[in-house]
């Protein structure tokens, strides 16, 4: 494990703060374009559609990361038994997760009416890799990789950007909106594998 100095500590903070900062930027020029080229009720649907998937990340990532944070830090796991621990939780969150939302889009009309349906099991897939990203963040932190971690944090709203800016100039329909999501879903696993 690496020792940092307060410098260290200060210069990876306003990186980091840097980095967010960007990468909130790009993400509401994102969320401009789609309200610009789906209307109101597109830019509605897709915000609701992207709620269940975020939401489950958020419930059911368990405070994971921070636990493995601190239990990497103080020595008490080592990497490697973090890792298949958190390897391991991660698929049973996962399949309950998709189970979960699974459930709400089919027998639940209430919560998301008027978004069609296979936008919303389209935007699902999106939290087993939500869910993996907040996990591998955590490992990051614990070994104080915060270069990758901050370059893995702007790499993906960066890319789906750039994706979604390229076909922007295209007309798109109201069946097209599934667009952002697969692009959503391509620049988080593209962001896994560097």
């Amino acid at each position: 494990m690496k020792k940092f100095s307060s410098d260290h500590l200060l210069s990876n903070t306003l990186k980091n703060i840097g980095y967010q900062l960007a990468s909130s930027a790009i993400q509401i020029i994102m969320l401009s374009l789609v309200a610009r080229i789906f209307g109101p009720e597109g830019n509605g649907q897709y915000g609701l559609a992207m709620l269940l998937p975020l939401l489950l990340t958020t419930i059911l990532n368990l405070g994971i990361s921070p636990a493995n944070i601190y239990f990497i830090n103080s020595q008490q796991l080592s990497l490697s038994e973090a890792w298949k621990s958190t390897l391991k939780l991660y698929i049973i969150l996962s399949i309950s997760g998709l189970c979960i939302g699974y459930s709400i889009i089919t027998y639940t009309e209430v919560i998301f009416s008027g978004v069609p349906k296979n936008l919303l099991y389209l935007s699902l897939l999106v939290f087993p890799i939500s869910l993996l990203n907040s996990f591998i963040s955590g490992f990051f932190q614990a070994t104080k990789n915060f270069k990758t971690l901050n370059q893995i944090t702007f790499i993906t709203p960066v890319m789906t950007f750039s994706f979604f800016f390229s076909l922007s100039g295209l007309r798109f329909e109201r069946y097209q909106m599934a667009y952002p999501f697969r692009f959503y879903l391509h620049t988080h696993h593209f962001s896994f594998c560097l």
